[in-house]
């Protein structure tokens, strides 16, 4: 059970709608005829996206990029303007896509043309047992590819140029249309069907004149058979992963020898076949509707990151023995060929569960595929990352093919990714047992490298030593903490939260005595190496470790509730409950740990009872309420004042 407490009211979480998020209302009785006009009542009520050059979506993949600049253009001439709307009937979800554009066409060759580059997560393709499958590491194992545009590799004139008036077509490597076929292949229309208008000609910037005459746009709309990738909407709060891009060449029928570019404009991540800058959703419910009024907010994260503000300050010495560690369960646990029911248990969220995959460099037989558990709070700025296993053979290796360890990728708030406009850094960190049995810290950014950013720490279970492969080891837990100040998360964390977008790789190589036998594997979470951090996590400040939760001492006798209000500007009302009469203290501190009120003990009967804070003396910010009784029980709960 995840040791944690809902200090009063649930603080705002943010919502992810427009960000990573968008609704597909469902459209009910009504139907929808693909013909590209967009012309059904019911699309005026879908919710929509903008993809408009220097005007990014979400954190924090989003971005931009010219695909060709041949004239160093600063921007383009006609530059990227298309909305994206979603609906759905019942499992049957439509994309349409107006888009404002003056020279519409495309090429024979790649990203040259005008059009959508999609990817979804096709959760139909993962195994239920990967128990034969010795790698599984390929990038679109599990991801449906799409593209629909003015790519024509297989439909040209004889003189091998795109036909003037041509529709786009449409390829995916789930429905069996390859990037060769022409636009006669057969595919698959219950799963995947389309339809284009264009207002000019395709392929023609003359539209059959002898001078330039722009067109005015173009519009898409298609139809996707959810079941056919293993997903439904029609559950409560249900979602799908996905990635759009809008691909906008301009000026290329004829060549303009001064205007002549192709740009691409995305959520969340550029490519059709991974998720390497971010990963969104599309959502549905059975309560959001054409006719069900505005949207409701989509708050909930992939995994939330509980507050250790209650908590005396952690040691990083790489011994998980702190209370806090006692009372979270992982968020991850990562294990070599974990079957499908393990992943669905044991991995937060859609993502992770459906692309987590794993590399085993060699051909040696994997006699000890340990689980790694990890686990995280945090405390000011600082975030703490709790690696625990109970490994057999420990490694000193470097290789990362051999290696004893894990990989952090997590997003920069402060930089972008080179050559992609607004897209969020990928800061890796590689956090690994060497020989002497101390953490090897590599691979992290100089803003990481300063004294006291990153903090780390290893311990050894029992009589487990490194690097000795003639004996049989018990496991080890390994410590570190990162100053997220250091890396753009900037503000009160404790007070005002924050939201981290994360891969993990988790590393366990196995030195054997017949050297010849030994083995090493990883399995990660979307990104192998220096991308794909894509996994959302909260940093909550309304959720607390709470290191007297369900099981642990005390918790039968005492027994803490919500504060309210919360935010509070005056008095704030503390309800908690004991199991027996007992004498109890209230005190609250702030967030250096400094006692700020007390009173004294009370003798309290068994039952419900309340307890008042004032806090019109103490400044904003975040507080700690803890109850104790007489006998040590304690609990904690949190207060917000607000000026």
């Amino acid at each position: 059970m995840l040791g944690l407490l809902m200090a009063g009211p649930a603080l705002a979480q943010p919502d992810r709608v427009g960000q990573d998020v968008v609704w597909a209302r469902d459209i009910g009785s009504a139907s929808i005829t693909l013909d590209g006009m967009l012309n059904e009542p019911e699309w005026a009520s879908a919710e929509t996206l903008q993809f408009r050059w220097n005007d990014p979506l979400g954190f924090p993949g989003s971005g931009q990029f010219f695909e060709t600049n041949p004239f160093g253009l600063t921007d383009p001439a006609d530059p990227t303007d298309a909305t994206m709307y979603f609906l759905r009937k019942g499992n049957d979800l439509y994309i349409g896509m107006m888009a404002q554009d003056e020279s519409v066409g495309g090429a024979t060759s790649l990203w040259n043309f005008d059009g959508i580059i999609m990817a979804m997560t096709n959760k139909a393709n993962r195994p239920d047992d990967f128990s034969e499958l010795d790698d599984y590491s390929g990038f679109g194992a599990v991801r449906a590819e799409f593209f629909y545009a003015w790519f024509h590799p297989a439909d040209t004139t004889d003189t091998g140029m795109v036909v003037p008036g041509i529709d786009p077509r449409g390829f995916s490597n789930f429905f069996g249309v390859g990037f060769g076929d022409p636009m006669d292949a057969e595919r698959n229309e219950e799963a995947w069907d389309y339809a284009t208008t264009v207002d000019g000609v395709a392929n023609d910037d003359f539209n059959g004149g002898s001078e330039f005459t722009p067109d005015n746009g173009y519009t898409m709309e298609m139809r996707i058979a959810l079941d056919s990738l293993g997903w439904s909407l029609s559950e409560p709060m249900a979602r799908v992963p996905i990635s759009l891009a809008v691909e906008d060449a301009d000026y290329g029928w004829p060549q303009d020898p001064e205007q002549y570019v192709a740009t691409r404009t995305w959520w969340q991540s550029r490519w059709g076949n991974n998720y390497n800058e971010g990963v969104a959703y599309v959502a549905g419910d059975p309560s959001v509707t054409v006719s069900s009024g505005p949207a409701p907010a989509y708050t909930e994260p992939e995994f939330t990151v509980p507050s250790g503000l209650n908590l005396p300050e952690v040691t990083v010495d790489g011994m998980l023995d702190e209370p806090a560690w006692d009372a979270i369960d992982p968020q991850f646990r990562l294990q070599y060929q974990a079957d499908a029911d393990f992943l669905d248990a044991n991995l937060p969220g859609p993502v992770a569960q459906t692309n987590t995959f794993y590399f085993h460099p060699d051909e040696n037989p994997v006699l000890d595929p340990t689980i790694g558990n990890i686990s995280m709070f945090y405390k000011g700025s600082r975030l703490y990352i709790g690696l625990d296993t109970d490994d057999q053979a420990i490694n000193g290796s470097e290789s990362e093919n051999t290696r004893d360890g894990f990989r952090l990728i997590i997003r920069s708030r402060d930089s972008t990714i080179a050559g992609l406009q607004y897209a969020a850094e990928h800061l890796r960190l590689d956090f690994s047992i060497d020989s002497t049995g101390a953490v090897r810290f590599t691979n992290a950014p100089d803003e990481l490298l300063v004294d006291g950013v990153v903090e780390t720490g290893v311990s050894f279970k029992g009589a487990s030593t490194v690097a000795d492969p003639s004996d049989i080891d018990t496991g080890y837990q390994m410590e570190v903490s990162i100053d997220l100040s250091a890396i753009g998360y900037d503000g009160d964390l404790e007070s005002d939260g924050a939201q981290i977008y994360i891969a993990l790789n988790y590393f366990d190589g196995d030195s054997l005595e017949d050297d010849a036998q030994s083995y090493g594997t990883r399995t990660w979470i979307v990104g192998e190496r220096g991308n794909g951090a894509a996994i959302y996590g909260y940093l909550d400040p309304a959720t607390l470790v709470n290191t007297a939760a369900e099981g642990a001492p005390g918790a039968d006798v005492l027994q803490i509730g919500a504060t309210y209000p919360n935010p509070s500007t005056g008095l704030t009302t503390l309800r908690y409950e004991l199991s027996r009469a007992a004498e109890v203290t209230v005190e609250v501190f702030d967030v250096l740990g400094r006692r700020v009120q007390r009173t004294d003990g009370v003798a309290r009967a068994a039952g419900v009872h309340e307890a008042t804070v004032d806090g019109r003396a103490l400044s904003a910010g975040a507080y700690v309420v803890r109850v104790s009784l007489a006998d040590g029980t304690t609990a904690t709960g949190r207060m917000l004042i607000a000026r």
